[in-house]
C-alpha cells in the first residue's frame, strides 16, 4: 500500500496560517475546493465521523494517509459541501492538495518521508511533541513500512485527543519531558496515551482496539466508523 504523496508527485500547495478562523480556497483540476479551518475541541459528532470518512475513503483507493497528527482539525469541503477528507496539525503552514478530490495534510516535521518536497522553518519549532504519540509503535524505531493499521492508531490518538480534552501521554511527558517521554514510548510501546475511561462506554471497546501494539487487532477505518455513528448524539 502507498502513501498518497508518492502516488500523486505533482502536488498543488495553497498557504494556510492560524488554522481556526481561516478559509482558503484553492483550485485543483479546474475545480474549486474550500480549506476550512475548524478547532478539534470543538469537534461535533458529525465532524468526529467525517475524520474517520476521509481515511475510509483513502484506504479504499490502497493508500495511507502516513501523518495523522493533531491539535487542530483541517478539513477538505468541495463546493457543494461535500466532507472529503480530514486531518491535523498544530503547525499547519502549507496545505498540500492532489489531482483528485483528496486533500492531505502533510506535515511539516514529519518531512524525511516527503524528499522535493520544500519545507519552512516549522520544521525546527515543531520539536518532538508532535511527532512519536501519534506514531504507532511497530514504527518507532524502525520508521518502516506505513499500512492501514498505522493510520489507524494515529487516528485513535487524535479521537483520544477529542474525547479526553487531553494531549496523548500527558501525564507521561509532563513527568519525565519530551525527550524522556519519547525514549519511554519506545521502550514500553503498550503505554496508553490516554485514561480510556473517559471515552464514551460504547465506543471505548474498539478504541481500546484501535490503540492495540499488535497491528493486526486494530479495527479498520470502517469498523470505527460504524462505532462512532453508533454513539448517541
Amino acid at each position: 500500500m502507498h502513501d498518497v504523496a508518492s502516488c500523486h508527485p505533482k502536488l498543488k500547495s495553497a498557504p494556510l496560517k492560524g488554522a481556526e478562523n481561516t478559509h482558503v480556497t484553492a483550485t485543483v483540476l479546474r475545480r474549486k475546493i474550500v480549506l476550512k479551518g475548524m478547532a478539534y475541541l470543538d469537534a461535533t459528532p458529525s465532524t468526529r465521523r467525517a475524520f474517520v470518512e476521509g481515511l475510509v475513503a483513502v484506504h479504499g483507493m490502497t493508500l495511507c494517509h502516513k501523518h495523522l497528527t493533531t491539535l487542530h482539525g483541517m478539513t477538505l469541503v468541495d463546493t457543494t459541501g461535500g466532507v472529503l477528507l480530514c486531518a491535523a496539525t498544530d503547525f499547519m503552514d502549507q496545505v498540500l492538495v492532489d489531482g483528485s478530490l483528496v486533500k492531505l495534510n502533510v506535515l511539516t516535521l514529519l518531512y524525511p518521508y516527503y524528499h522535493g518536497i520544500r519545507t519552512t522553518n516549522l520544521l525546527s519549532n515543531a520539536g518532538s511533541s508532535l511527532h512519536l504519540q501519534f506514531m504507532a509503535p511497530e514504527l518507532r524505531k524502525t520508521h518502516g513500512k506505513f499500512t492501514p493499521e498505522a493510520d489507524m492508531y494515529a487516528l485513535a490518538v487524535m479521537l483520544g485527543f477529542v474525547f479526553t480534552r487531553t494531549l496523548p501521554y500527558a501525564d507521561l511527558y509532563h513527568d519525565k519531558g519530551l525527550v524522556r517521554g519519547d525514549l519511554h514510548l519506545l521502550e514500553y510501546p503498550d503505554t496508553a496515551p490516554y485514561d480510556l475511561e473517559l471515552v464514551p462506554d460504547a465506543l471505548r471497546p474498539t478504541m481500546r482496539r484501535a490503540l492495540q501494539v499488535d497491528p493486526s487487532r486494530r479495527p479498520t477505518a470502517s469498523q470505527l466508523l460504524r462505532a462512532l455513528a453508533a454513539l448517541p448524539l
